[in-house]
């Protein structure tokens, strides 16, 4: 564990299709941020298009040595870096911005089908998402994937599929807060998704006060939706899937919510979160 010094730099936890890009959009200019593509767990984000495996040197990830060093320097340090990685690299003031765990996958899926390149027959996207969800892409990079940023320590494939099993939801609880206690002292805020400009104002009146930010939400938010001619129904096996994937990650926003690190949100108005995002993926909800 690195040394904390007198300066440290706040941290925040960019965690893909959680809106983060739209708060980097609106702190890159200031003096002293540095925000990129840079991260720092290769499981987090390995086997990336263009290469890259957990075993290879990748050219945009920060050592340990490079994230501490970068620390003592800027004003804010912001990147696809885990908890983990910043409490190592000596950081106390993090943040991180979160989303509904289900709609956070839907915005993956359209990602990858972006990226593929291959146009989904109509009325087939449903089983692509299966097939997405089933793949080794949706492992390391959509399940659990909030809670695989967020946590202090980290856990295996064995681990979570352990812990995600009927019947040990006890144990799952113990285990989440026991990891999730590592972090929390150095969690200095978390937002939802729609919360940029509240982020942005918060971070600018702490680190740049000279700004003398008024707090108010008229941030333009830069959040391109897809957009789909047609809906079909999401499958009951595509639903049970995601499901699955996020145990972890809801469990974490409870745990936030119960800390009062973020914004208490009720199970309905997660649940319309969820289904606004479908509609703009294609999908409807039965």
């Amino acid at each position: 564990m690195w040394v904390v010094p007198e300066h440290s730099a706040a941290a925040i936890v960019h965690i893909p299709k959680c809106a983060g890009t739209s708060l980097r959009r609106s702190i890159e200019t200031l003096p002293g941020v540095v925000v990129g593509p840079k991260y720092h767990d290769p499981y987090l984000m390995a086997r990336r298009p263009g290469g890259s495996s957990p075993s290879d040197r990748d050219p945009l990830a920060y050592t340990l040595e490079e994230l501490a060093e970068v620390r003592r320097t800027a004003a804010v340090v912001m990147g696809h870096i885990g908890v983990r990685a910043y409490l190592d690299a000596g950081f106390d003031s993090i943040r991180i911005l979160v989303r509904e765990p289900r709609s956070r996958l839907l915005s993956l899926f359209d990602q990858y089908e972006r990226m593929s390149d291959r146009p989904v027959e109509v009325g087939k996207r449903s089983d692509a998402l299966v097939e997405f969800l089933e793949s080794d892409s949706t492992r390391t990079q959509g399940n659990n994937f909030i809670y695989r940023m967020v946590v202090a320590g980290g856990v295996d494939d064995d681990t979570f599929d352990g812990l995600t099993s009927a019947g040990r939801e006890g144990e799952l609880l113990e285990f989440l807060i026991d990891e999730m206690s590592k972090a929390l002292p150095s969690l200095t805020g978390a937002y939802w998704d729609h919360e940029v400009a509240r982020a942005h104002a918060d971070l600018v009146r702490e680190r740049f006060p000279e700004l003398e930010p008024d707090g108010a939400s008229d941030f333009p938010e830069v959040n391109v939706a897809p957009e789909f001619v047609q809906s079909e129904i999401l499958s009951p096996a595509a639903q049970e899937l995601m499901e699955q994937h996020t145990v972890l990650s809801r469990a974490v926003l409870e745990t936030l919510i119960d800390a009062g690190l973020l914004a208490p949100r009720a199970d309905e108005d997660l649940r319309a979160d969820f289904e606004v995002t479908a509609g703009r993926h294609g999908f409807i909800v039965a």
